[in-house]
């Protein structure tokens, strides 16, 4: 099995060489970023502004959808935007 991560702010920097380490070392990258990747082969990206808290919590959401629910729940954002907190 494959493990998801998830990555705020992967699209250029540093944000970026996290991502291109971890797809490297075999993770399914998930990208939350305002702006377009650099490389858009470092994982799967997601435009989403997280300054919007509705936009945040409506990819978190479709993410979830995807069967990801037990490893996203952990995450304490995922608690603050989807207001379970």
């Amino acid at each position: 099995m494959v493990e998801r991560v998830l990555v705020t702010g992967g699209s250029r920097n540093i944000g970026r060489g996290i991502c291109e380490r971890l797809v490297a070392d075999g993770y399914e990258v998930v990208q939350f970023d305002v702006l377009a990747p650099e490389n858009p082969e470092a994982g799967r990206h997601v435009a989403v502004d997280l300054a919007d808290r509705a936009a945040t919590a409506a990819a978190l959401d479709a993410l979830l959808a995807e069967g990801c629910e037990s490893a996203c729940k952990t995450d304490p954002l995922w608690w603050v935007m989807s207001g379970k907190n």
